[in-house]
Parts: structure tokens; C-alpha cells; sequence
């Protein structure tokens, strides 16, 4: 919610008209907002709770978009997106879909450079700047840059060439003292000075650039005064505005390290939603570093101001003096290491995978080209989430590996890594461990203790149909596909190749040679990374074995949470299932055994045993009370008990299962209601009437309705209500409410369609609707209630267990239709997709089907075999809802497969599968 102030100021133009005491205001109002919104969403939030003044005052004096504000460092941009028009989408910020956490060109006319990389904004402003000189235009062009984003390199040599610059172009320097960690270096001392005002003869003045300040950057009236005098200067000026990290929210004034990136978080404490959860990968490096400089006294860290994020804080604290933090200068990082490793140190550089990209040429010409012996541990390796495509560290496999001298390694698990931060410091040369963000997997197989053997891999499941070559992260997802394709009959072998260079050509060859296809997994982009190096070894070697190269496409992948981006590029194990799957002929053999076949004596037993079962009470009586207006037999309401019985998700509370298992089979009686209505051919405005039952609509009145009529649709309200009085029961109605509420509605949808086809039997032929759009959804919703009453269920597995819902209501409907095709036959009801196919496939028409001999087309039909189309979709949807189980943990999967093949056998009974 926005309100006062904050509604109305939503384009720089609107702050023109507010007074000083109104800017004040929304200020407050502003940072409420910011502090709202990255509670809920995670986000950068002490820079931008000490920005507010200063962004207003810069959108105040200036005329944005026309003069360019450029922001520095990118997480800087909060408040400078709420007043240039994006207000009624902040809340979306971070979320896919939703607006990025950094300035991002194309979001917005006022985003002129997108940055997320610190030491950007003074070199494209001066750029800018030139070029508006050379064009002839007359804006102004404004660097705004803080977080320690002056100590990078960039901003060093940006200043050198502003120094010589006769125009227009303003640095404000936000100095806050920290950039993530506390601001380290000269500069930052130099800053500290500036404060007691002994900088006459400053950095910036030597190098013929106007100084101003230090200026209070929490006084609106004072910025304002200021920015108006500066911006009518036409040479460089350099503003230095102090702040407070964390303004006006206490925890984070208090502790701006832990408040700079956020995940969601209570206001009122300040402490995070989720809890601590299991140690990250950068917590095993901090710890492993730790053990491992005890007992090597040559170990010494290096980070680029990622102190905390890399996991080295407790190192900090234990070998203050074994540290160094360069701030934001990840070149000097690389060369300074170099140095070490000249003098004799063991040095580890640990930097996020991202911002090493911007000291390539130092890993090559100061590390590689001398040999050294430097450590990279690259954290935030792969897709890192809400951050988006600035950060994900996707390019590191490519580059590295092009140079000669380095060795390049990923870990499977914690354990794997252990053993290979300990490889690379023993290694006399080069090396990099690649780390995803987030915490390790359970082991997956035990590592001899000790440093591995550079360049050689581990064979952890053998098979001979397709071959997993896989690294880091993607290991373990590689062990899960193979046990899922194992059900099927797909036998697949999984190699850990734990070194992207050198690669182990020797097993990688001798599994290619055996299999059918070699799938290679990496959490990078495709270009010239793993699989590559993987082809190019094949190739050298002759080995003619196809090869399916997954990884990332050829795009920058947008913000969002890792698992969908993941999924999306084909990376989930479902996905890769279902890659294999349709490499297999879907018609060999070891598939189709997986088919179950009974006869009809086991068919009876299974009629006999479902008769002789009891109805619970609070069942008995709705079938009493159907009874009163439908005739069907009671053993309808059995079978449909055996069937909730059957594939009743795992979920569910033990103690709510009897209550869940009632009212999933009042759903039935509530669709079979309207079933019988729809099949009253003529009453289509009735049918219509009734459907409104489940969205709070009376029971219809129509004077043409018999009291028969008039009965079923009694009946159907009171069932209704009893379904909705028991579903609000339920602990998690209210959460799943709007879900259930989605069902019905295509619930009805489908009902209005199997109305219409029962009116006109040549629609058939528009869709096999009996597999595509089910005339019933009673999976569906029979699932939405087990969520209603599960605790354990995991909310973030919801779209998982939809798909594998989709997959289990086709199956259902599958298995019917190919049982009931002749009897509909027989009394010329015309809905099985069996027709539908048979008609698609020109062996029938539709007058055949309408007026022809029922004998003579059942033996058509049956001659055709056109059971077998749909017995192989039968199959299909079993092994895609399979395939499923990896990505699905806090439901069984499996339970709910073998459920769904027990009720087929039970369908099929006498007619037995080929």
C-alpha cells in the first residue's frame, strides 16, 4: 500500500512541486516503502535506507531522464526506481517476472546503464558526457557513486581521465564507510579525513577536479542548496555526501554488514523468516580454510570486499593478519596474489564467480603466464538467483579453461569439496574450485581422504544405455535421473568428472563407447564450457557415441529462483528424464513390460472384495439421499472409496485421513450429480444454473422444471454445502481455498463441453477430450483437499504436484475410456476418445459411428487396435508423472504411481494388455 506523499510522487517532475517540508515527509514514507517491500521480497537494504535524501535531492534538482543520473554501484537504485514511475510495481522487485534489483537499461528511461558490478558509473558517465559534447546537446551528466565503488580500479582510471576533462560532469560521492564489508584502504582513510576538513589538498584538486564537501546527506535543504550551485558548473566536480548505512532502521544502523543483502526478514526483529537452514558452501570453505592455514602457515586469503560472503569472517577474526581485503578491486585481488605466491604464500582468492570476469587479464598474464601456484575459489558459481544476470556466475568454466597452466574443478557435494580446496592449495600452479551459492547436497558417495589426482574423475553408477557426464551441482541431479530412468528400464551411468580441465579422456571415452548416448550436465552456459571440452575429447579420440550437450542457452538468464531458471533451460531432473526419454523409441520393449495385465477372474475378486466393503457413516447417508433422486448403484460410491484409497497423496495428516477420503468421494457425487444433469439433453440453461452451485449461487428455479428436476438440483446444493463445510474444516483451507475454488471452475468448464458433445455426437470428433480435457477433475481436486489437510506439504513444490496431478488424472481417464468404448457404443453415447482417435484416423466416420451397425464397428474398431494409441499414452503419462519424484520431496510420488497401476489393473480386468 502507497499512501500521501508517496502516491503522488511518481516521476521526478511530480518532486518539483513539493516543498522542502513535503520531500521530508516522503522521505520517511520512502524508506517505509523500501523497508516493506525487501522484508517481504530479500534485497540490498542499508544502502538504499541511506540513499533516500540524496536520491530525492538528485531527482529534484536535475531533469531526469533528459540529464543522465548513472548509479553506482546498481544495488544503490531503490528509491530512484519508486519516484521515476515504477512505484505500483516495486513490490514485484527481485521476483521473476517483476523488476530487477539493479539498474537495468530497457526497465525504464530513467535506467541509462545497467550495473550490478561495482566501478561502472564514472567511466560511462565521462563517456556520456563526451559524447553529448561531440553531438552538441547541452544535458548534464551526473555519477552517483557509493558503497566502496571508488576504490575500484575503474573509478581510479575514470578519475585520471576526468581530471583532464573541460565540461561538464558531476561525481557525488556517496561515502557511507562500507562498501558490503567496512570500506578498507587509504582511500577510505582519506575520506575519514575529508570529514575534519583537512583535504585542501585532496586527490581531486591535484588532479584539477572541484571538491565540495564533505556535505550532511541526510539534509535535504543543505543537498538541494548544494546540487543547484554545482549544477551550473561546466568543468568536473566531485561532491563528497556522508550517510549512514542502514538510515533510520535500527538493526541495520547497528549492523550494516549483515543488512546490506537481505532474505526475507521480520521488521519488527530484524531476524530472517527461514531459519539458519544447513551450513552453505561458503560456510565449508570459511571453516575448511581455517583447518587448513592452522597446519600451513604459507596460507594466506585474499577477497575483493566479500569478506562475509565468501564465509571468511571467523577466518578474519582467527588470522587478521593472513587476510587481505582489497575492497572492490578484484584485479589487484588477482595480481596482489600473484605477489604472494612469488614471495612463497600459499594464497586463496575468494570471489564471487561474477566479478572475476573483471580480472581475466591478471589470472592470464599475472597468474597462468608465471605458473603460480593461487587458489580461486569461486563462490555464487551458476545461477544465483534474485540477483539476476549480473551475478550468475555462468562464464567461469569457458574462460578458465581456455588458459593454459590452469586446473579447473567443481564439487558434487561438501565432501568433494573439502578434498579439493586441499588439492588446489597443494597444487604447484593454478587452480580454480567453482562453488554454487546456497548449501551443499548430502554426500553422494564417500572421497578418499587426502588431495584427489588432478584430471581424474569417479564413476559412480555404472549402466549401459546412456552415460551422465556431469559436474558440480549437476552431479547429484545426474544420480536422480538415473535412478528414475531405471524404472523404466533405461539403464544410466553417472560419472563424476569433478575436473573441467584436465578432463579424465580415459573414463569419459570408455563409458562413450559403451553407451548409446552420452548426456553431459553442467550449470553454465553450453558455449564452449564442460560439454564442449567433453566433444572436443570425443572427437580427438574418434568416439562416434551421440552426445546431448545440457547446460545454459545463449542468453543472459533473467532473475529469478534458481530451481524454475534451472527448469527452464531443460536442468531439472524431470527435464532431463524426459531429454532421455525422448532420445529412447518410445515403443522398445523394456517400456512396455512395465504394463500391467490381469484377467478376469482377478477382475471379479476385485468387484467381489470392493462389494463386501463398508461405506463410512457420513458416506451412507449421501447415498441414501442420491438414492432419492438417482439411481446408481451404491457400488459406484465403493469403487470411488477404492480409488481415493488408492491414490490418496502421501501427505496427508494420519488423523484427517478418514475426513479427507468422505469428502474427496462427496466431489464425486457433486460431479456424477452434474453429470446426470448435463445428459438431460435440452436443459442446457438448467445445467447452467446448477454449475453456479460451488460459487455461492442459490439453488435454480425455473417453472419448466419437474419436481424431479427440481429434486437434483436440491440435492446438488445440499451436497455442495456439505463438501464446503467439511473443506473448511480443514487446517489449510484458507490457504488452498483459491486453488479448490480454480478446480471447480474447470470442473465446470469441462462439464459444459461433455454437455454440448452429448447433444451433438459428431463433436467428438473436435478433441480426444476424454485425455485432454477430462470430463471429470476429480484428481485435482481430490488433491487440492490432501494439501488442505497436510502439514508437512512444501508450498514450493505446489507447481511440481500439479503437473504430476495433470499427469494422474489422464491416466485415470485413460485407463476408463479404454474399458468403456463399447458399452457407449452400445447405447450410442458417443464421448470416449477412442472414437475420437478412430475418427482422426480415417477408419470410421462420423455417420458410421451415429447410424451404423454396432457390431460391425466394435469389430472395426477392435481390428484397428486403436487401444494400443491410447494404452502408449497410458504409458507415457506414467513415466513423465515418474519422472517427477526428484523434484517432488514432501509427497511420494511413487506411492501415487503404484496407486494409479492397481487401479488400471482393476479397470482392465478381463481385456488384459498386449
Amino acid at each position: 500500500m502507497t499512501t500521501g506523499l508517496l502516491a503522488r510522487a511518481d516521476s521526478p517532475a511530480a518532486l518539483k512541486s513539493f516543498s522542502i517540508e513535503q520531500l521530508t515527509q516522503l522521505a520517511e514514507q520512502l524508506r517505509a516503502e523500501v523497508l516493506r517491500v525487501t522484508a517481504a521480497n530479500g534485497g540490498h537494504l542499508a544502502t538504499n535506507l541511506g540513499n533516500v535524501e540524496l536520491s530525492i535531492a538528485l531527482h529534484y534538482v536535475f531533469d531526469s531522464p533528459r540529464d543522465k543520473i548513472i548509479w553506482d554501484v546498481g544495488n544503490q537504485c531503490y528509491v530512484h526506481k519508486l519516484i521515476t514511475g515504477r512505484r505500483d510495481r516495486f513490490d514485484t522487485i527481485r521476483k521473476p517476472g517483476g523488476l530487477s534489483g539493479f539498474v537495468r537499461r530497457g526497465e525504464s528511461d530513467h535506467d541509462h546503464l545497467s550495473a550490478g558490478h561495482a566501478g561502472t558509473a564514472l567511466s560511462a558517465a565521462l563517456g556520456i558526457a563526451q559524447g553529448r559534447d561531440l553531438l552538441g546537446d547541452d544535458y548534464q551528466v551526473v555519477a552517483a557513486v557509493g558503497d566502496g565503488a571508488m576504490g575500484a580500479g575503474l573509478s581510479f582510471e575514470a578519475l585520471n581521465n576526468l581530471g583532464a576533462f573541460d565540461s561538464q560532469c558531476l561525481l557525488v560521492l556517496n561515502d557511507n564507510n562500507f562498501s558490503i564489508s567496512p570500506s578498507s584502504g587509504a582511500l577510505s582513510r582519506t575520506f575519514s579525513r575529508a570529514q575534519a576538513n583537512v583535504l585542501d589538498g585532496n586527490v581531486f584538486g591535484q588532479l584539477g577536479i572541484e571538491y565540495l564537501g564533505p556535505v550532511d546527506g541526510h539534509d535535504l535543504r543543505l543537498l538541494i542548496d548544494v546540487l543547484n550551485d554545482v549544477s551550473g558548473i561546466d568543468r568536473p566536480v566531485a561532491l563528497h555526501v556522508t550517510t549512514i548505512k542502514g538510515k533510520g532502521y535500527e538493526p541495520a544502523e547497528k549492523d550494516p554488514c549483515r543488512f546490506h543483502g537481505v532474505a526475507p526478514f521480520d521488521i519488527r526483529t530484524g531476524r530472517p523468516h527461514a531459519a539458519g537452514g544447513s551450513a552453505t558452501y561458503s560456510d565449508v570453505f570459511g571453516r575448511e580454510l581455517m583447518r587448513i592455514a592452522e597446519k600451513d602457515e604459507r596460507v594466506v586469503a585474499l577477497t575483493a570486499a566479500m569478506t562475509s560472503g565468501t564465509g571468511l569472517a571467523e577466518f578474519a577474526k582467527r588470522y587478521p593478519e593472513r587476510i587481505i581485503d582489497v575492497g572492490i578491486a578484484e584485479q589487484h585481488a588477482v595480481t596482489c596474489a600473484g605477489g604472494l605466491a612469488l614471495s612463497g604464500c600459499r594464497p586463496v582468492v575468494a570471489i564471487y564467480s561474477t566479478f572475476l570476469q573483471r580480472a581475466y587479464g591478471q589470472v592470464i598474464h599475472d597468474v597462468c603466464l608465471q605458473n603460480l601456484p593461487v587458489t580461486f575459489v569461486l563462490d555464487r558459481a551458476g545461477i544465483v538467483g534474485a540477483d539476476g544476470p549480473t551475478h550468475h556466475g555462468v562464464f567461469d568454466l569457458a574462460f578458465l579453461r581456455a588458459v593454459p597452466n590452469m586446473v579447473v574443478m567443481a564439487p558434487r557435494d561438501g565432501d568433494e569439496f573439502v578434498h579439493m580446496l586441499r588439492t588446489a592449495i597443494d597444487h604447484d600452479g593454478p587452480s580454480a574450485v567453482r562453488i554454487p551459492r546456497g548449501a551443499p547436497p548430502a554426500a553422494i558417495d564417500a572421497t578418499d581422504d587426502g588431495p584427489l589426482q588432478i584430471g581424474r574423475g569417479q564413476l559412480l553408477r555404472d549402466g549401459g544405455d546412456v552415460g551422465f557426464i556431469a559436474i558440480g551441482s549437476m552431479v547429484e541431479r545426474a544420480m536422480q535421473a538415473s535412478k528414475e530412468l531405471e524404472r523404466r528400464g533405461i539403464s544410466a551411468a553417472v560419472v563424476d568428472a569433478r575436473f573441467a580441465k584436465p578432463l579424465d579422456v580415459e573414463l569419459i571415452t570408455k563409458i562413450a563407447r559403451r553407451v548409446k548416448r552420452v548426456i553431459t550436465l553442467e550449470e553454465h552456459v553450453r558455449i564452449g564450457g564442460f560439454g564442449s571440452a567433453v566433444l572436443e575429447a570425443l572427437a580427438e579420440h574418434d568416439v562416434r557415441t551421440p552426445v546431448s550437450v545440457l547446460g545454459l542457452p545463449d542468453r543472459f538468464m533473467e532473475h529469478g529462483s534458481a530451481d524454475v531458471l534451472l527448469d527452464d533451460c531443460g536442468l531439472s531432473v524431470p527435464k532431463i528424464v524426459a531429454r532421455v526419454l525422448d532420445e529412447f523409441d518410445s515403443d522398445d520393449q523394456r517400456t512396455r513390460t512395465a504394463i500391467p495385465t490381469i484377467d478376469k477372474s482377478r477382475l471379479n475378486e476385485a468387484i467381489e472384495r470392493i462389494q463386501r466393503r463398508d461405506l463410512p457413516d457420513g458416506l451412507s447417508y449421501w447415498v441414501q439421499e442420491y438414492g432419492k433422486v438417482g439411481d446408481r448403484d451404491p457400488f459406484l460410491w465403493k469403487w470411488c472409496l477404492e480409488g481415493v484409497d488408492l491414490t490418496t497423496l502421501s501427505c496427508v495428516d494420519a488423523n484427517l485421513r478418514d475426513e479427507s477420503r468422505v469428502t474427496k468421494v462427496l466431489g464425486v457425487m457433486f460431479d456424477v450429480l452434474l453429470d446426470d444433469v448435463a445428459d438431460q439433453s435440452g436443459h442446457a440453461d438448467y445445467l447452467r444454473a446448477l454449475l453456479r452451485i460451488p460459487f455461492g449461487a442459490p439453488p435454480p428455479e425455473f417453472s419448466d422444471l419437474t419436481p424431479d428436476q427440481q429434486a437434483y438440483a436440491e440435492t446438488t446444493q445440499r451436497v455442495w454445502d456439505a463438501i464446503s463445510a467439511r473443506a473448511r474444516a480443514f487446517p489449510r483451507y484458507a490457504e488452498f481455498s483459491e486453488l479448490l475454488r480454480f478446480d471447480y471452475r474447470q470442473l465446470l468448464n469441462a462439464m459444459r463441453y461433455s454437455h454440448m458433445i452429448n447433444n451433438d455426437p459428431e463433436l467428438v470428433n473436435m478433441v480426444e477430450h476424454d485425455l485432454y480435457l477430462p470430463h471429470n477433475m476429480h484428481m485435482m481436486v481430490s488433491g487440492t483437499f490432501d494439501l488442505m489437510c497436510s502439514s508437512d506439504f512444501d508450498r514450493g513444490e505446489l507447481g511440481a504436484l500439479r503437473e504430476a496431478l495433470s499427469y494422474a488424472q489422464c491416466m485415470g481417464r485413460i485407463g476408463n475410456l479404454v474399458t468403456t468404448w463399447e458399452r457407449e457404443l452400445k447405447e450410442r453415447d458417443f464421448t470416449s476418445g477412442v472414437f475420437a482417435f478412430a475418427l482422426r484416423e480415417g477408419i470410421v466416420t462420423a455417420r458410421e459411428i451415429i447410424d451404423g451397425d454396432p457390431d460391425k464397428l466394435r469389430e472395426t474398431i477392435a481390428g484397428h487396435d486403436c487401444e494400443t494409441f491410447f494404452l502408449n499414452r497410458w504409458l507415457d503419462r506414467r513415466n513423465r508423472l515418474a519422472a517427477l519424484a526428484g523434484s517432488i520431496r514432501s509427497v511420494d510420488i511413487n506411492e501415487l504411481v503404484n496407486g494409479l497401476e492397481r487401479l488400471l489393473e482393476t479397470h482392465l480386468g478381463s481385456r488384459g494388455l498386449k
